[in-house]
């Protein structure tokens, strides 16, 4: 079994990569492979509003980027491979294309291949 799993942190203000001065108002993306692998997305800018999938596709969209896939749109939207997602150590209980982050919300997703 491999788990995978990504950490998105909201640091503080949209789903745009972001210079150090607006450091403050971002969001960091981390896809943990293993215990000791991990790739980081740290400077995505974050607004009121901004959902994970957008905090993904902004990471996509980066020099170094993030493969993922999914169908469908707004509360309909899942990935299509098999992904698991928390927000503040609680199973999300709706599509990640519709779940909105806080300021200090952490989101941890995990991925299981059998």
């Amino acid at each position: 079994m491999c788990l995978v799993g990504v950490v998105l942190t909201v640091a503080t203000g949209a789903g745009v990569f972001v210079s150090a001065a607006a450091a403050a108002e971002t969001v960091t993306l981390v896809v943990e492979f293993s215990k000791d692998k991990q790739k980081r997305f740290d400077d995505i800018a974050w607004r009121d509003g901004l959902t994970v999938l957008q905090a993904m596709n902004a990471a996509a969209k980066s020099k170094s980027g993030l493969k993922f896939k999914h169908r469908g749109s707004g509360a309909n939207a899942f990935l299509t491979e098999i992904w698991s997602y928390w927000v503040n150590d609680r199973l999300a209980n709706r599509s990640f294309a519709v779940f909105k982050l806080d300021k200090s919300a952490v989101v941890k997703w995990k991925f299981v291949n059998r």
